[in-house]
């Protein structure tokens, strides 16, 4: 008890003596140090519901994967916090372009209405046999009989444009190898694209990328032919534009269906100091993108598609390029260059701004700045979106936003 009471004397001493001296207050070790904390920060990776100072839109139904790794699907205007099916790990904020889904009855491989089969002995398949990724007992068998495919009757396709094609498959005991193809069909039936998947008795989704060159026909077969396996469960097949798939999209009848894009704004800007601050990202880029600048944290002086960008401060990229900066009256008075990480990897961006006063860290590397340039009035915030519509898949991961200019070895900590 005795050497209790004499420490707690140090200690008093010590924090006494410290409070009186502004002198020696200054050579506090770095460990006494505090940060100021973020005026906003949100790790989406741990959230269930959004924070009160965002509104998010989509108006339609989507899908994603839950804790336990299974497929749900969420309302309109509901954001989805999505998890990895294999790993469970949580991935964040999941956010999405429109897409549609153009393969009918994509859960009924057995209709013909939209589904047919071919070969020497064309294959047999059986409905609602085993439980899909959803849960739900609606994944059909396909059974191999001798040279066999399957393949979807499609909607019109255009030429000289990419299409995926995805499927979840799962095999009933012992792995083996499925062939996908996307194939002309008609004329000379050419294969546009195809590859051997491996698959397991694990339900796992493929995908693979074609480009239509002419303007016959399109169709997306699953072949099950001599060397591959003579079964395989199959479940919610799915042709997009572009080259890699977005979530899933249920086609349950001989209409396609659309996903709608999501958006995710600012309903208050109390928060943003327009003389300082710093604005950070954490994010991974589901998809290679083209050459547009997507915004992963944006500060416009507008909401309106055309001049939105003329005035800004902003997190962004475009392919493997840094689109971050500054922008007042049209003018990049902050452009700083840079790449961020390939997709699928996680990314980190840092920018600090002040009038005349820039800086900028990249997945915690060394930091460049810019000392001249004047700041915009920005009035509308957006996160994973933009007010012209335009996104890039992606789950948002982790926002934070100081209403000061941090210090630059904090910017390369974040």
């Amino acid at each position: 008890m005795r050497a209790n009471t004499s420490y707690f004397r140090r200690a008093a001493f010590l924090l006494c003596f410290l409070s009186q001296s502004s002198v020696q207050s200054h050579i506090l070790p770095f460990a006494f140090y505090r940060a100021k904390p973020p005026t906003l920060g949100w790790d989406f990776t741990a959230l269930t519901a959004l924070p009160s100072e965002l509104t998010f839109t989509r108006s339609s139904t989507a899908t994603y994967f839950d804790s336990a790794g299974v497929l749900q699907t969420a309302s309109s205007n509901t954001p989805r916090f999505d998890y990895d099916p294999t790993t469970l790990q949580p991935q964040g904020l999941l956010m999405e372009p429109a897409a549609t889904n153009i393969n009918l009855c994509s859960e009924d491989f057995d209709l013909s209405s939209c589904w047919n089969t071919e070969g020497g002995t064309p294959m047999t398949v059986t409905h609602n046999v085993t439980t899909a990724p959803d849960g739900t007992t609606t994944a059909d068998r396909l059974n191999q009989a001798g040279d066999s495919w399957t393949y979807a009757d499609l909607p019109t396709t255009s030429q000289n444009t990419a299409y995926v094609f995805s499927i979840y498959l799962k095999a009933p005991s012992t792995a083996g190898t499925v062939r996908m193809s996307i194939q002309e069909a008609a004329g000379a039936y050419t294969i546009w694209s195809q590859s051997n998947v491996n698959v397991t008795t694990s339900w796992k989704r493929f995908y693979i990328t074609g480009t239509k060159t002419n303007t016959n026909p399109m169709r997306f077969l699953i072949y099950m032919g001599a060397g591959h396996l003579s079964q395989v469960y199959a479940w919610g097949a799915q042709v997009e534009l572009g080259t890699v798939p977005t979530s899933y999209i249920p086609v349950p009848s001989t209409s396609t269906v659309t996903r709608a894009a999501e958006t995710l704004t600012f309903n208050t800007m109390s928060w943003f100091n327009a003389t300082e601050g710093t604005l950070f990202a954490e994010y991974t880029n589901i998809m290679s993108e083209n050459a547009s600048t997507y915004r992963v944290f944006g500060l416009f002086n507008t909401n309106v598609a055309g001049t939105f960008a003329q005035n800004a401060i902003q997190i962004a990229d475009s392919g493997t390029n840094i689109g971050t900066g500054v922008t007042t009256a049209s003018s990049g008075v902050f452009s700083p260059s840079g790449s961020v990480n390939a997709a699928g990897t996680i990314n980190r961006q840092a920018m600090s701004y002040k009038a005349n006063n820039f800086y900028i860290s990249i997945n915690r590397g060394a930091v460049s700045n810019d000392n001249s340039g004047t700041l915009p009035a920005p009035a509308y915030g957006y996160i994973g979106s933009q007010p012209d519509g335009n996104m890039r898949s992606r789950y948002i991961r982790r926002i934070q936003y100081f209403n000061n200019q941090i210090t630059n070895s904090q910017l390369v900590g974040l």
